[in-house]
């Protein structure tokens, strides 16, 4: 019984800690201004939200519907990673204005520090390159990859 009871309480208690732990290292990040490119979709027929954030060096993260915060979920190889965030900027894509959403939409963010743009598409108001839905389709086909928590 005292084994029992000690076990479950390292276990709530080491929970406790990485979930303050995921928490920490989601602002710290931020603060850093480390680029972090975020890809995802929402709303459809379940109103379902995903969401995965890269970082330059491969870390792969993945925010639950229920979560406020980025859990991680595997990891790119870093030079893939890398090329993401170059294909972002030799695409044009940091030059790109789009905020068309619609019924389902999809998306693409890249954050440094306070700086933050958004390309939303889903809309049948405007024209999306379709340079940039090939680039999203890649990184969603690579992420069932190397995500680590859907296998």
């Amino acid at each position: 019984m005292i084994i029992r009871l000690s076990v479950t309480m390292i276990m709530f208690i080491g929970l406790t800690f990485s979930n303050c732990k995921t928490k920490k290292q989601d602002t710290a990040l931020a603060d850093l201004g480390v680029p972090e490119l975020i890809f995802g979709s929402s709303g459809g027929f379940a109103g379902k939200t995903v969401k995965f954030k890269l970082l330059e060096d491969g870390q792969l993260f993945e925010k639950a519907q229920q979560s406020d915060t980025f859990q991680p979920a595997g990891s790119f190889d870093a030079d893939l990673a890398g090329q993401f965030f170059l294909n972002y900027k030799n695409l044009g894509f940091h030059e790109l204005s789009l905020n068309d959403p619609g019924n389902m939409t999809y998306f693409i963010t890249i954050k440094q520090g306070d700086r933050k743009k958004k390309l939303a598409w889903g809309g049948m108001n405007k024209e999306v390159p379709e340079v940039l839905e090939t680039y999203y389709k890649n990184f969603m086909k690579l992420t069932k990859h190397y995500n680590k928590t859907t296998k």
